[in-house]
């Protein structure tokens, strides 16, 4: 007992003996144990590491005692460790892949054990070279030291789609703005229209106007310099409260001062608000619905009474201040200054909220910012879990790694900035969901850690040679971590190229193909020699945290450090006691328990109906709120916004005619026609500001075009027009008019579904008009076509990815596992459409990503599962004694995969920003359900489809496939007369094993014994 408790158990790992059968079916079986060792270079070292795991594979119960769980095969000889069912003997290209995988990994493994330190500098080297690269990229933030692009209509709209065009068309011409917003309410609540409020409304319109300056290129700017202006003579284009109700500055003073009386003599909100209107101007009358929010109160129009416009203005919440910039260098830096000095204004009267083009970006870098803590508590997380689960794990007795799995977390850090740097390297911007490669990087790149140290250990203690070591332990390893690998890096290769025209999801797809190459080359390299190292550190005696010191003499690990199979971790036994768990209760369970297997198939099968009910009710869209902190200036400026008029927003719609054809009667009619219909929509703030309207007007019907002519040059040289209308026209050096462009101001719902279907009649007004009209604005293509597009983009990706991943399987395992491996994940998708219905997440950019994670990330677990239900059984066993086979081999493998994909993104669920907690739970359901279906769904259903068929069969009278024999509980309850010990070898349980030949009627029944 006391022996068994230092020999180290073998943990199957996921897809470790995938390429190992067809070589060891080449090799000789007869080998004896003499000879084992050097027919490693000669047979396959894979075939003489299974034959002898039996001698080394021990599970130390904490309470000394064993129980024994036995599969029977009646009438069959026990499998061989070393040949593959014969059912798949006619896969020639899967055993070709697999043998040239087991010579390469063999030979790599045998020359890392040779010269560990050379390929442990050659992974350092990769990363070191890559690592500038991070300095390179493209971007105007920064993230760390990271350059990050802030370009949020860039990154995020389809450029294939009709809106992105059309907006790229209108800004050819007529260049876009930047734009300044503030929305200002009294911190006591009530009316705005007080003397007080107005008063520090015109101190900030003096702040931002002439206190705001930047140093630009050696020159000092300020607002006037850089705003737009609608003519050359004309005053910056700016839409203040303040200034619509006071009038300008030499008017403002006069009237406060009699509002101010006004309220001293208690005059209440409807008596300002008809105080304020007397002195207004229809020109002013009718901007005032885009300087004041009044909730749900509708703007009654220009031409209302004075009555119904008190009523309206009484009502006012929130003054909202726009200017609006030229769209240069020099703006996007004035436009910073002014977020630094309002953002976080302090004033006791009034709150102040901020927006510009650029907050998206900015709030971009803030929740990046925020991403650094959440990183670090993740790290610390999964060396917490990895250490405990494997720092006591080594192949020699009572010794510890802990110093060489933590190197294994530090692999993937490196490997994922080193994939950033490849991305600078390649001129491809980061962007706010490439900042989640971290995560996903350490994720799934743990998993290749404890498939090496599984392999590693499985190797007998009697080979002492590093080379030979790895040569066994590589390609067991290698195989695993390879096909795991290849299906996710395909997966995002496919989300990619499907994905192109969005460039955010693009980069973020090609990103982790960076990172999972790097990370996978990573943990090949660097991390078996590191195992190596660290054994031959264990045989110079020296210190596991501290190297540099060697023990006391005559001390062993446990004399220096806590953390060994006889301290801490070894009083835990947490590896063993999972994988005692699934040998001794759960692969018997499926085994044998019909109820276990109706409960797993009923919970898989409901899961997938009542996903495929409640998906229809998907959503589509997401709001611009979801990329921001809960708590920001730029969050307080919506929600204020939202509320204070009615979940909408001021659409400032701009439409080009292209060369207007104004001496055409029929082109002056569709002119009139398109406009008039414009002003005649129930969602319009203003009448449509059109001059070539105006001038059509002006025009007579039967005109020349001479006429035309003289009553153009007539309207232009009106200096009132010039200045109102100056910025709406391109002209030749001669004159010709080559485009014009006219406004029109509309309520645009934030709703996703309702800001859609208006941008669609909008643009199909102009379409529609017959004269080659563009509406653009550029929320069409940020909102509007990723509305449209986001789902199909979805489904698209998602099947193309689903084929590139079968075909890839097909490769690596029998095609028909490939296909049940890929219609689960098909599964796992849909379930995870199903929890996004049910928590009304929608179809949008996040979603999208995780998506492709499902697909890249889920298939690994069942092809694990997979796999072992065809290795080291008869090739007529049923179902039930496969999976129950593969449960025992690779189920303790398979949860730490879900369990490290599990805390890789949990910490992101305590993020302060929307899009990343929607990203860790659609991630957080994909490592959980797809667990389920690989360790119970799936083989439940299989293990039935058995039942029903043998059942089947005997209804038929028709001999049924091997039957499952009942094997005593305990072994010791039969006598020395009723078993034989046969090879060891046959057995490949991952606890001990023991093969005997049981007589039971007069018939040799052989099964495996596996002591718990």
């Amino acid at each position: 007992m006391a022996a068994s408790k230092n020999e180290k158990t073998d943990a199957a790992t996921g897809l470790s003996g995938l390429m190992s059968s067809a070589v060891c079916a080449l090799s000789s079986q007869e080998a004896t144990d003499a000879t084992r060792s050097e027919s490693v270079k000669a047979t396959g070292p894979a075939c003489v590491m299974e034959s002898v795991q039996s001698t080394s594979s021990r599970l130390a119960e904490s309470d000394g005692t064993r129980r024994s769980r036995r599969w029977s095969f009646a009438g069959h000889e026990p499998p061989s460790s070393c040949t593959r069912s014969s059912a798949h003997a006619d896969d020639k290209v899967v055993d070709c892949m697999i043998r040239l995988q087991e010579t390469f990994w063999t030979a790599l493994g045998r020359q890392i054990g040779k010269r560990p330190m050379m390929w442990l500098s050659f992974s350092f080297l990769i990363y070191l070279a890559l690592l500038p690269g991070t300095l390179m990229g493209p971007g105007d933030g920064k993230w760390l030291w990271i350059n990050m692009t802030t370009d949020f209509l860039a990154e995020f709209s389809f450029s294939d789609s009709e809106e992105w065009e059309d907006y790229q068309s209108g800004i050819k011409v007529f260049p876009s703005m930047r734009q300044i917003s503030l929305a200002i309410k009294p911190k006591s609540g009530g009316s705005p229209l007080s003397a007080a409020t107005l008063t520090e409304c015109m101190k900030i319109v003096n702040a931002l106007r002439h206190e705001t300056t930047i140093d630009f290129e050696g020159a000092e700017i300020s607002f006037d310099d850089l705003c737009k202006r609608s003519g050359k003579n004309a005053d910056c284009y700016a839409v203040t409260p303040s200034s619509l109700l006071l009038g300008n500055e030499a008017n403002a003073q006069m009237r406060l001062q009699d509002l101010s009386d006004l309220e001293n003599n208690g005059a209440d909100a409807s008596a300002r608000a008809n105080f304020l209107l007397s002195g207004m101007h229809p020109q002013q009358l009718a901007f005032l619905p885009l300087a004041i929010g009044s909730g749900k109160t509708k703007f009654p129009g220009v031409a209302a009474s004075q009555e119904q416009l008190r009523d309206w203005l009484a009502a006012g919440e929130l003054l909202l201040f726009t200017f609006n910039l030229e769209n240069s260098k020099a703006a996007l830096e004035f436009e910073k200054a002014a977020r630094s000095k309002f953002v976080g204004f302090a004033n006791s009267n009034i709150e102040v909220s901020f927006y510009s083009t650029g907050s998206l970006g900015y709030e971009l870098l803030a929740i990046m910012s925020d991403v650094i803590p959440l990183l670090l508590v993740t790290i610390a997380i999964m060396l917490i879990f990895v250490v405990v689960l494997t720092g006591a794990d080594t192949r020699m007795p009572g010794e510890t790694q802990v110093m060489c799995t933590t190197f294994g977390i530090v692999v993937p850090g490196l490997a994922s900035f080193a994939g950033i740097g490849l991305m600078g390297y390649c001129g491809l911007p980061m962007n706010i969901l490439c900042g989640l490669a971290p995560f996903l990087g350490i994720a799934v790149g743990v998993d290749q850690l404890f498939l090496l140290v599984s392999a590693v250990n499985s190797v007998p203690l009697d080979i002492t040679d590093p080379a030979e070591v790895l040569a066994i332990a590589m390609p067991r390893a290698g195989t695993a971590a390879s096909c795991s690998t290849t299906t996710a890096v395909i997966a995002f290769a496919v989300g990619a190229w499907t994905s192109s025209a969005l460039n955010g999801f693009f980069v973020f797809c090609l990103a982790l193909v960076f990172v999972l190459l790097l990370n996978f080359v990573g943990m090949m390299t660097a991390v078996p020699a590191v195992l190596m190292l660290n054994e031959r550190r264990i045989e110079a005696g020296r210190r596991d945290l501290v190297p540099c010191l060697k023990r006391k003499a005559g001390g062993n690990s446990k004399s220096t450090s806590i953390t060994t199979n006889e301290g801490v971790m070894g009083r835990l036994a947490v590896g063993p006691r999972i994988k005692a768990f699934f040998a001794g209760h759960a692969a018997p369970a499926l085994q044998k328990s019909l109820a276990c297997q109706l409960i797993g198939a009923v919970l898989m099968i409901s899961m997938l109906a009542g996903s495929a009910v409640v998906y229809p009710r998907i959503g589509k869209g997401m709001p611009d709120s979801y990329f921001l902190p809960d708590v920001s200036v730029t969050q307080d400026y919506l929600k204020d916004v939202e509320v204070a008029l009615d979940a909408n927003v001021p659409l400032p719609l701009s439409i080009l005619l292209p060369t207007p054809q104004l001496h055409s009667e029929i082109y002056r009619s569709k002119v009139q026609t398109l406009f008039g219909e414009l002003a005649k929509r129930s969602d319009a703030i203003l009448p449509p500001v059109c001059w070539v309207k105006d001038v059509a007007d002006m025009i007579p019907a039967q005109a020349d075009k001479t006429t035309v002519a003289n009553i153009l040059s007539h309207f232009w040289s009106l200096s009132v027009v010039e200045d109102n209308y100056g910025w709406d026209r391109v002209t030749n050096f001669d004159g010709d008019l080559l485009a014009a462009r006219c406004h029109f101001f509309a309520w645009q719902p934030m709703d996703a579904e309702k800001r859609f279907l208006q941008a669609n009649e909008l643009m199909d007004h102009a379409t529609g008009a017959g004269l080659d009209a563009v509406a653009f604005h550029e929320s069409f293509p940020i909102h509007v076509a990723r509305y449209r597009k986001i789902k199909d983009a979805v489904l698209q990706t998602v099947g193309w990815a689903l084929l590139s991943v079968l075909l890839s399987l097909a490769v690596f395992i029998p095609f028909r596992h490939a296909v049940i491996a890929v219609v689960m994940v098909a599964g796992v998708v849909l379930v995870m459409f199903g929890f996004m219905a049910l928590t009304e997440t929608t179809f949008n950019a996040v979603t999208y990503s995780t998506c492709v994670m499902a697909i890249g990330f889920c298939v690994e677990y069942l092809v694990h599962v997979l796999h072992f239900t065809n290795q080291g059984v008869p090739a007529d066993s049923g179902w039930e004694l496969r999976v129950a086979h593969a449960l025992d081999q690779v189920g303790y493998d398979v949860l730490l995969g879900c369990s490290t994909a599990f805390i890789g993104v949990l910490c992101l669920s305590f993020h302060t920003a929307m899009c990343f907690r929607i990203f860790a739970a659609n991630t957080l359901v994909i490592t959980t359900i797809g667990g389920f279906f690989a360790l119970w769904g799936m083989p439940s259903c299989l293990a039935l489809w058995s039942r029903g068929k043998r059942a089947l069969l005997r209804a038929g009278g028709t001999q049924p496939e091997a039957d499952i024999v009942e094997a005593p509980a305990d072994t010791a309850e039969m006598g020395a007369d009723e078993t034989a010990q046969v090879d060891p070898h046959h057995c490949r349980n991952t606890e001990l094993r023991r093969t005997q030949v049981e007589t039971k009627d007069g018939e040799a029944t052989a099964s495996c014994a596996v002591d718990v």
